[in-house]
């Protein structure tokens, strides 16, 4: 067994989103995995072994599993890239309990995911929220979190989060969004105390994948590319949708 840390969406050291990385020839047992997340004390540990043909991927909060997790993925495939395990022109598939992610480097640096779009319902904020925030500008639920879009950059930023009302209000987590300023698209917050992360580094699918479908009234005016996370340890990401239906689909990050 093996274990690394890396930091998604940054060239720069101690920068980005961190993710545990733990290879192993074999898999391994439920309990032994949570106890390795909790002990890298990171938002998610991906836990990587082949089987039948596939890579499987599972990913941990270091208090409980979750079913998806990018910066995870891309952090394991950045470790199967750098020590030769994967051969790197072509889509390495991973088996994971959200089906089958797809994942490339296409040059030096560079990864590309393939992911499927979020399901987003846009409708209005509920009460907690509309008590909580001021100049709400939009709001939309995704199956397990609230997004909310700020009116501005400064807002995101500024927000001090009460985590006991966000717990207990939402199934998953609380998402912020606003437009961003510059060359910057969107800027986000993600804090997720009911799986044991407060403020989650970097997020962006569920935020790319409703103003794709037309939830945010800044879609159209995006250039579809950069997105930034406003936590300390802050991070960027590029984003490419597929196609133009605004249906469920693929979406590159």
């Amino acid at each position: 067994m093996e274990l690394f840390q890396v930091d998604s969406f940054t060239h720069v050291p101690f920068r980005g989103n961190p993710a545990g990385v733990c290879l192993s020839a074999q898999p391994l047992s439920e309990l032994l995995m949570q106890q390795i997340a909790a002990e890298m004390n990171l938002s998610e540990t991906a836990f990587v072994h082949a089987e039948d043909g596939y890579r499987r991927l599972r990913w941990f909060t270091p208090a409980v599993e979750v079913t998806l997790c990018g910066h995870a993925t891309l952090a394991a495939a950045h470790v199967l890239f750098s020590q030769g395990l994967i051969a790197p022109d072509a889509w390495h598939v991973f088996d994971t309990l959200s089906g089958q992610l797809q994942v490339r480097q296409p040059m030096e640096g560079v990864l590309e995911m393939d992911f499927p779009l979020i399901t987003t319902q846009s409708k209005e904020a509920p009460q907690w929220l509309q008590e909580h925030f001021e100049g709400i500008q939009g709001y939309a639920c995704t199956e397990k979190n609230d997004i909310l879009e700020l009116a501005s950059e400064q807002a995101v930023r500024d927000y001090l989060p009460d985590m006991e009302q966000i717990a207990r209000n939402t199934r998953q987590g609380l998402i912020i969004t606003a437009r961003g300023e510059g060359d910057i698209d969107f800027v986000s917050r993600y804090f997720v105390p009911n799986v044991g992360v407060p403020e989650d580094p970097v997020t962006g699918r569920p935020i790319v994948s409703w103003h794709i479908t037309g939830g945010i009234g800044w879609k159209n005016q995006l250039s579809g590319v950069p997105g930034l996370q406003t936590r300390r340890a802050a991070g960027a990401a590029d984003h490419r949708s597929q196609g133009t239906d605004p249906g469920p689909g693929p979406d590159d990050l």
